[in-house]
């Protein structure tokens, strides 16, 4: 295969990568309570704690303790 072509593909997927990202994470000062619901019932408990914290403005560790307590009391992963 030449490398322009390759180098093509590569631009094509990282295009159609930060398309499909951008979509799907909020912007920065739009995040919500129920975007963290939404992040821990995916399953996405970091993602979680970091929405978290941008709603609250709690630190690392108190996020964490607050998603591990919303984790157990919704029996969610």
């Amino acid at each position: 295969m030449e490398i322009e072509y390759i180098w093509g593909v590569l631009a094509v997927i990282a295009v159609l990568f930060i398309l499909i990202l951008g979509n799907s994470i909020p912007k920065h000062g739009s995040i919500t309570e129920g975007d963290v619901i939404v992040a821990l019932k995916s399953g996405h408990k970091v993602r979680a704690i970091k929405y978290y914290r941008s709603v609250h403005g709690v630190s690392l560790k108190e996020a964490k303790n607050a998603i591990e307590k919303l984790t157990s009391k919704h029996a969610l992963k």
